[in-house]
């Protein structure tokens, strides 16, 4: 846009707009946008530009300040007044002619597991004693196959129970998508996860791992009293010496692991001892997601469990601080990672919405979320059935209630700038919390008002972290 074309038009500030202040550097960035502005000895000029929000902005004041007024807009810090900055916003497209171009699968290849975690996301209801046949397996990965577009992903995560109870199971899918699924769609790229709580260690896991690039991830809830406390066997011992003896195992053998630590009321004062003691036993990244206070039986976990979330990010903002791990590598952080490099919002807190996750348990029943599989009111089909018509994934009414029932739109979402960085947070509090009760509405509240202030933290983290890392060299001063 040029300088006469600028002073000739009319402006208003963004909606979106975040702006932040550390000594003379000041930040400013469009969330739907996310391209960070930073300018040195800027806020005297800043306070007479910002204050005019919700106004047009006096084209006389811009005239005066050309330099600043051309950054402000290629930063969609200033919107042309007659625009809807939202129409402009680059939206991640996850679908093509009824196929998504990603998807991710759960395969819970056994739903029996050998630990009593005490905020188990399996109720009642979810049954402990199956065990995934070869032809359910196979099944679901064909099913998924149909799903996925030419060039598209499928992550196939092997989940349970405890997946390495039916370790052969495993090595048979992989096997199966190499030596056939492979080659029927040629296009498509397969990688393999398998998230296990690490008590069990077959022969053949280290060398079978590395030689199919399969990641990991493992559950430690903090130091050993604490995670024994919220992750015993079921005969009541501790599990963390298991586990890390193991953990050290596939470190030594070079093979990258993740570790989450599910965030409770336990935990939530060490989190920067538990970060700063993994990375020194060498993990590749750490994971710190809140606890989900409600399990597939929609009953709620104890709420003495629930954590404080001023903690949460307090000890979150330290781990950076301290330079504990890279933000990249610590989730939540990472999850906004993407944003900051493709510029894309999201329009949901997960893939569920979407229908980029499908979950298909020991029996082939398939769920929209982990945290529903189990309970029939959220069983979407079966994939002996599924797989004659792959279409009743994605046209399944489930989806459309969640569209119209839940959204960045809706409640106190609506008027958030930060809407299309977070999505309107984990689905599942919607879903399966009943807030006709005060404890659903006590949960509901402790959930949201942590994921609420993490999202913020985050963002804020890498706005500085990454923004300010790639633009140190141009930052304008003033």
């Amino acid at each position: 846009m040029n300088t006469d074309k600028i002073f000739n038009s009319e402006f208003v500030l963004s909606s979106y707009l975040l702006h932040e202040k550390k000594e003379t550097t000041s930040l400013l960035m469009n969330l739907g946008f996310f391209k960070p502005l930073f300018l040195n000895n800027a806020s005297d000029l800043l306070s007479k530009v910002l204050k005019n929000k919700n106004q047009i902005l006096d084209n006389e004041l811009l005239k005066k300040y050309p330099i600043l007024t051309k950054h402000l807009i290629d930063h969609r810090i200033l919107i042309p007044k007659n625009q809807k900055e939202e129409d402009n916003f680059n939206k991640r497209v996850y679908k093509k002619d009824g196929k998504s171009y990603s998807i991710s699968v759960y395969l819970f290849v056994t739903q029996n597991c050998n630990l009593a975690c005490v905020y188990c996301l399996a109720g009642k209801n979810y049954k402990k004693n199956v065990i995934m046949t070869e032809e359910i397996a196979f099944k679901s990965i064909n099913f998924i196959s149909n799903l996925v577009q030419t060039n598209g992903e499928i992550e196939i995560i092997f989940f349970g129970g405890e997946p390495l109870l039916n370790w052969k199971l495993i090595k048979k899918c992989i096997l199966y998508v190499e030596q056939t699924v492979s080659k029927r769609y040629k296009d498509i790229r397969y990688r393999y996860h398998i998230t296990t709580n690490l008590t069990l260690l077959p022969d053949d896991f280290i060398s079978f791992v590395k030689a199919k690039n399969i990641s990991v991830l493992t559950d430690i809830d903090g130091l050993q009293h604490d995670h024994d406390r919220l992750r015993p066997t079921l005969s009541g011992k501790g599990s963390f010496n298991t586990i890390i003896n193991n953990v050290y195992k596939l470190i030594e053998s070079d093979i990258p692991i993740e570790i989450r630590t599910t965030v409770t009321s336990v935990n939530e004062n060490n989190l920067l001892e538990i970060c700063s003691t993994l990375m020194d036993i060498g993990v590749e990244s750490c994971a710190f997601p809140l606890l989900i206070p409600v399990d597939s039986d929609q009953k709620l976990v104890d709420k003495c469990l629930y954590p404080n979330y001023e903690i949460y990010v307090s000890q979150i903002k330290s781990i950076i601080k301290n330079k504990i791990i890279s933000p990249q590598k610590l989730h939540p952080v990472s999850e906004f990672v993407n944003f900051f490099s493709n510029g894309k919002i999201t329009e949901s807190g997960c893939g569920m919405p979407r229908g980029s996750t499908c979950i298909v348990d020991s029996e082939g029943n398939i769920y929209p979320c982990i945290y529903l599989a189990g309970n029939e009111s959220f069983r979407l089909s079966n994939v002996r059935d599924a797989l004659k018509n792959s279409a009743i994934f994605f046209n399944n009414a489930f989806f459309s209630k969640y569209k119209n029932k839940f959204g960045i739109d809706k409640g106190s979402c609506k008027k958030c700038i930060y809407k299309f960085a977070c999505g309107g947070g984990c689905p599942i509090i919607s879903l399966s919390i009943d807030t006709n009760t005060k404890e659903g509405q006590y949960a509901e509240k402790s959930f949201r008002s942590a994921w609420c202030a993490i999202v913020k933290a985050s963002i804020k983290i890498l706005a500085w972290h990454i923004g300010k890392e790639s633009n140190s060299k141009s930052a304008f001063s003033f």
